[in-house]
């Protein structure tokens, strides 16, 4: 190296120092909003897809207090409104197990009675209640395209969208149920828990 190429010479980028990780006062100002995890069951990928059954359950990481809804839509109302079914989702139903299907016609009511009674219950936790979907690009983009149809606010920021799959992908581990796969209730019930689990587990101090 010649005298005075040192000058010449690109700087160095500077390293890039560690990320620290969350402090409990971190994880803590999320969970002091409310969250929901939302699971549907639909024909289609697309929003604007027939919607068969909706699930949601809180999630609630300080004492695990948890609240449920559900409901089935009737298919004839989504048709007649406009909602579109896809043939390879409805063909992918038929290999799904009966435990699944049966849920699925469970006292079925109207398309815009079932928009109401969710917004409504979203509603109750208020303007900063956060939402759950795996991932949030289907269950809650579905979700809020059907309410949208239906002349029904969305009750929820888009900003406040959560993604499980994303979680999922971040703490590996079994997401344990107690009903069967492809129940909306089920799903999203298992869902919530394992979210709920995991950030407990982070919450827990050192071992000594």
């Amino acid at each position: 190296m010649s005298e005075g190429s040192e000058a010449n010479e690109p700087a160095k980028p500077a390293k890039m120092a560690k990320m620290a990780a969350p402090t409990r006062s971190a994880k803590s100002d999320e969970w002091d909003h409310p969250h929901v995890m939302i699971d549907l069951e639909t024909l289609g990928t697309e929003p604007g897809s027939v919607i068969l059954s909706i699930g949601m359950v809180t999630l609630d990481a300080d004492d695990g207090r948890r609240e449920e809804w559900s409901r089935c839509i009737d298919v004839t109302t989504l048709l007649a409104a406009g909602f579109t079914v896809d043939t390879e989702t409805a063909q992918w139903w038929s290999r799904q197990s009966e435990e699944a299907r049966a849920e699925l016609w469970r006292d079925p009511r109207p398309v815009e009675e079932v928009m109401m009674a969710a917004a409504s219950w979203l509603e109750s936790f208020g303007p900063r209640v956060r939402v759950w979907g795996n991932a949030p690009s289907f269950d809650c983009r579905i979700l809020a395209t059907a309410m949208e149809r239906c002349g029904i606010d969305v009750p929820w920021r888009f900003w406040n969208e959560r993604c499980f799959r994303t979680f999922r992908a971040m703490h590996p581990g079994v997401v344990e149920r107690d009903g069967a796969h492809h129940d909306a209730l089920a799903d999203a019930r298992a869902q919530a828990m394992f979210v709920v689990g995991k950030v407990n587990d982070q919450e827990q101090p050192p071992a000594e």
